[in-house]
């Protein structure tokens, strides 16, 4: 976040609830409960416990790269 001049990076806890509920969706299997690690918009940044969002860019269409997440 942008305060003035100065930039604070805010960290908070994510679950899977949380991008349940944001989304208006249902979990369909798994643990609603579970701890997130970070937000990644690169599959070559992936690591275990990531949530990755394919974001539509210029050149790009991230939801093309949802299997080599999901695979790492």
């Amino acid at each position: 976040m942008l305060f003035g001049n100065e930039v604070v990076i805010v960290m908070y806890e994510l679950y899977v609830r949380d991008i349940v509920n944001v989304c208006h969706g249902n979990l369909l299997c798994g643990d609603i409960n579970l701890k997130l690690g970070r937000i990644v918009t690169d599959t070559r940044k992936v690591e275990v416990g990531d949530v990755y969002f394919g974001l539509l860019g210029e050149k790009v269409n991230g939801s093309d790269y949802y299997c080599d997440a999901i695979n790492k």
